[in-house]
């Protein structure tokens, strides 16, 4: 069994090649499930709570030529691997993705108030 990260109502599961994102209801019933599967590393660094109540998820591909799937979304990591940050929307659906290359993880990632990501110290996106 792998690592477990919680916020309230949302569960990350790692697990070797695959991340699980649980979204639960007040009754602990599973809402959605969202699934990231690699070859082999994939892990969720962190997962904040974002300001229109979706979710920001950063995190990192393991692995050289690693192929990532997300929903429809496919990817090959790079030498070192890639950091990964996810916007899903409340509902669970990837709203969009960006990727990291080089060896350079995603460990933190925040929403500022004005609606840009912040990655540890940088911007990411707007």
């Amino acid at each position: 069994m792998g690592n477990a990260t919680q916020i309230t109502g949302t569960v990350v599961v790692d697990s070797g090649g695959i991340s699980e994102i649980i979204k639960y209801n007040k009754n602990d019933e599973v809402e959605w499930l969202k699934t990231i599967k690699t070859e082999e590393y994939a892990g969720v660094q962190s997962i904040n709570i974002t300001n229109d109540g979706g979710y920001i998820i950063g995190g990192c591909v393991i692995g050289t030529n690693t192929k990532v799937e997300i929903e429809d979304y496919k990817m090959v990591s790079t030498k070192d691997g890639d950091g990964i940050a996810l916007k899903l929307k409340n509902n669970g659906k990837v709203e969009k993705i960006w990727k990291l290359e080089n060896g350079k993880k995603i460990n933190t990632v925040i929403q500022m108030e004005d609606g840009q990501y912040k990655r540890e110290e940088h911007l990411i996106i707007k």
